[in-house]
């Protein structure tokens, strides 16, 4: 009687799914941001973080690129995970209340240890990504600055303001929070990073001016119409 033959109980590895790839590469994003948050940009490697991250440095380097790469990626990443963070913020009810949980993430944006820290390594790169530089710059000033824009379309939205240039109004305001300080702050000179107390006055201030700003333009239609 011949003998049947044995099949395989290995499955076939075939080639990963969407889903699975999109996770591969999300794992070396944040592996990579770990390293080089720990070593630095010189002292991580493409064998490091594909070790770090489980994933092949073939696979790496077909999706990513470079090491140059894999940093632009993940400050974009920080950039984008902050403009999310940004909407979950502010869900108070008043005015000067929602301005404030806007305010407290546009503070940790720039001036959480995390956030200097990372300043520090960027600028400290910043000669050798001459390439990149302004496009990490755009992207990031971009992902920020949209963050606290769509904060200040849903406040007119929802009839709290009444202005007609909310991305005017979102740059002001984080004029108004930040400062000029961040740069400051990454070279350890924090005498002039605002504290709370500070955030808040100016927050109140900037909410009664918002609001002095509507009551004035509805003023000027009453008189129009009565005119």
């Amino acid at each position: 009687m011949a003998s049947t033959a044995k099949r395989s109980s290995k499955p076939r590895r075939g080639r990963p799914t969407q889903t699975e790839l999109e996770k591969r590469k999300a794992r070396v994003v944040q592996a990579a941001e770990d390293l080089f948050m720990m070593h630095g940009y010189a002292g991580t490697s493409v064998s490091e973080i594909s070790k770090r991250s489980r994933v092949s440095p073939r696979l790496i380097t077909a999706h990513f690129g470079s090491k140059s790469e894999i940093f632009t990626q993940v400050i974009n990443q920080r950039s984008l995970r902050a403009s999310q963070l940004a909407e979950e913020t502010s869900t108070a009810e008043t005015l000067e209340g929602i301005l404030l949980g806007a305010a407290k993430f546009a503070w940790t944006a720039s001036y959480s240890p995390g956030a200097i820290s990372f300043l520090r390594l960027v600028v400290g790169k910043g000669e050798r990504f001459e390439n990149h530089t302004a496009e990490i710059a755009r992207n990031s000033s971009h992902y920020f600055y949209c963050a606290i824009e769509r904060i200040f379309i849903d406040l007119r939205r929802r009839g709290l303001i009444d202005i007609g240039d909310t991305a005017l109004a979102a740059k002001m305001f984080i004029y108004l929070i930040i400062g000029y300080a961040p740069p400051q702050a990454a070279m350890g000179y924090w005498d002039r990073v605002p504290d709370d107390a500070e955030t808040k006055v100016k927050v109140r201030f900037f909410a009664e001016a918002i609001a002095a700003q509507g009551q004035s333009k509805g003023r000027t239609k009453k008189l129009a119409a009565a005119g």
